[in-house]
C-alpha cells in the first residue's frame, strides 16, 4: 500500500506492505457418477449449518500417480460446489467444481 505523511516534504508516497488478501481456490475435474462431497455440501447449505473451517490439502499427481506437488490451505471452507448437467445427446464429460475460501496457502514439493 502507499502511504505519505502529511508533513513529509517528499512528494512521492512510501510503499509499505498492506493486509494480505487471498483469492479463492477453484478445483475442477471430471465428475464421477456419485460425488459424496457435493451431496454433503448441499445438505449442509440446506440445513443452515455454518461453514466449517479446516486444513485442506491439495495434491497434484504425475503420470505415474505419485504426488508431484502439494498445496495446503489454512482455515479453508467450501463456498461453492457444482456439477455440470449431462444431457443424453451430449458426449461431453460432466465437470465437478469446488471453490474454497481460505486464509493462507503453503506449498510443498
Amino acid at each position: 500500500m502507499e502511504y505519505r505523511d502529511g508533513n513529509n516534504p517528499v512528494i512521492t508516497p512510501r510503499k509499505m506492505p498492506g493486509i494480505k488478501k487471498y483469492s479463492n481456490v477453484t478445483l475442477k475435474k471430471g465428475a464421477a457418477a456419485n460425488t459424496k462431497i457435493i451431496a454433503d455440501y448441499f445438505k449442509s447449505k440446506n440445513s443452515g449449518a455454518a461453514a466449517k473451517r479446516s486444513k485442506v490439502t491439495i495434491e497434484m499427481l504425475d503420470e505415474n500417480g505419485k504426488v508431484a506437488m502439494t498445496w495446503i490451505l489454512t482455515n479453508a471452507f467450501l463456498v461453492k460446489a457444482s456439477v455440470s448437467e449431462a444431457k443424453p445427446a451430449d458426449k461431453e464429460i460432466r465437470i465437478e467444481m469446488l471453490e474454497f475460501a481460505h486464509e493462507g496457502m503453503t506449498q510443498k514439493q
